[in-house]
Parts: structure tokens; sequence; C-alpha cells
């Protein structure tokens, strides 16, 4: 629910962004309540450092990486997966790790997706280093 949501990262490539959603303002009109909790007009909005932001996608990745344990699974295997397995076995990540995409839930895959690949970079150092 949109007043559940206490923040948002951004990962776009190699930047990440957070935001922490604070309650700024709350308008009653008659019976109706709204909360605004992010207008980038107002002067007390701030965007949080990006060291908070890797702190939070690290934390994500842990999330992530803790799961694919508790499956059984490494990324490299997820990712050389087909299209259609791959995509059911996302919805189960998302699931476990709570993750809902605003608009679409393809856009929860390709997160997810950009995580995995990220993993799978740190899996293949570790073999390249334990070799």
């Amino acid at each position: 629910m949109p007043g559940d949501v206490e923040s948002i990262l951004l990962v776009g490539g190699e930047e990440l962004r957070a935001y922490g959603l604070q309650e700024k303002v709350t308008v009653k009109e008659g019976g109706k309540v709204e909360h605004v909790f992010y207008d980038k007009k107002r002067p007390d909005f701030r965007q949080h450092n990006a060291a908070t932001a890797s702190a939070w996608y690290a934390e994500i990745l842990k999330s992530l990486v803790t799961e694919l344990q508790r499956k059984g699974v490494s990324a490299t295997a997820v990712l050389a997966r087909g299209e259609e397995e791959r995509r059911a076995f996302y919805n189960e990540l998302a699931d476990a790790l709570k993750l809902r995409g605003t608009e679409r839930q393809q856009d929860v895959h390709g997160f997810l997706q950009a995580a995995l690949e990220k993993l799978e970079q740190t899996e293949t150092k570790a073999q390249v280093a334990t070799n």
C-alpha cells in the first residue's frame, strides 16, 4: 500500500539513488485525508547520499544471496535458465523478497536480472581467485 512505503531505491546501471519518504504534509478535505510524502519543489526534500543508496542496495543483494542459498541455486545457474523458467523463478524471488513493481511486474524482473548479473560477477571473481 502507498502508505506503507518508507523509502525508494533507484538502480540504473552503476548509478544508485535513495530517497527516504517522510510524511511532510497532511491535507484534509471533507472526509478525505491526503498525505504528501514527496514533492521535489519543496525545500525540505533531500536525496540520501550515495553511501546510503549503496548500503540499501547491498542489503537487498544480501537478502537475494540468502534466498538463492535457501533455494540451493547460484546466480549463474539462474541466469542460464530459459526465459520462461527464469520469469517464474523471478516471481518466486520477488514474493520472497517482497519486491513489487509500481506499474509492471516486468520492472521487478529487470531489477532482479540486474542484481543477479552483479552477483554473477562476484561469483566469477570468487572462482577465479580460488583457482
